[in-house]
């Protein structure tokens, strides 16, 4: 009888990261890539969304600037231990929340770190998502933005109908007044005239007639 060798799968763990200002990323990594894959990424790709310039950001573009920690348990990795710690051991299978915070360091000392998405996988992030929040959020607001402009517009496109629509109105009813007064002018004239024709008719013959 002879036995046949079935592939174990691949161990995966998906982290929920919440950046420096709480925008979260959610991102799939073999259990058995480092904590120092897991830095490289987070920094890339707050690198790619700007967050660098946010105050506080500029931890993200330096070696050794950023750390994680847990919350339940409460735990903090120090980066020091990040190229030596797997995500398995350091108990983040098969699914954990790291919280990113900042290294308190001299400045001088400081040096911004390189590299790409590409280059922080090397084979151990298996998916990344676009942050849960942030790219779909900034959409929304746009599109919010640009409703409420549309909006504006037509308002006050409404506004300026209307005013067309008053001031005509306003002309036909001058228009009507002045027609009325034209019309009560020539009655009266009218009217006048006949009454002086019947005076006429009505005066007596003179003696010298």
């Amino acid at each position: 009888m002879s036995s046949s060798s079935s592939s174990t799968p691949e161990e995966k763990v998906t982290l929920n990261i919440r950046l420096l200002d709480g925008t979260p990323l959610q991102v799939i990594f073999k259990a058995e890539a480092k904590l120092s894959v897991v830095q490289r990424y987070v920094q890339v790709k707050a690198v790619e969304l700007e967050k660098h310039k946010l105050p506080f950001g500029s931890a993200y573009i330096e070696d050794n600037g950023i750390e994680f920690e847990t919350l339940m348990p409460k735990k903090r990795f120090h980066f020091e231990e990040f190229p030596n710690i797997t995500l398995k051991e350091a108990g983040l299978f098969p699914k954990a929340a790291l919280v990113v915070v900042r290294v308190n360091k001299d400045p001088n000392d400081l040096k911004r770190g390189k590299g790409t998405i590409a280059d922080a996988q090397k084979g151990d992030v298996i998916h990344h998502a676009h942050h849960v929040r942030g790219d779909n959020h900034e959409k929304k607001q746009a599109f919010a933005e640009k409703q409420r402009l549309e909006e504006q517009e037509q308002k006050k496109k409404e506004v300026e109908e209307k005013k067309r629509e008053l001031e005509k109105i306003r002309a036909q009813i001058k228009e009507d007044k002045d027609t009325r007064q034209t019309v009560d002018w020539v009655g009266n004239a009218l009217k006048k005239d006949k009454k002086d024709t019947t005076k006429s008719a009505n005066i007596p013959p003179s003696d010298d007639q």
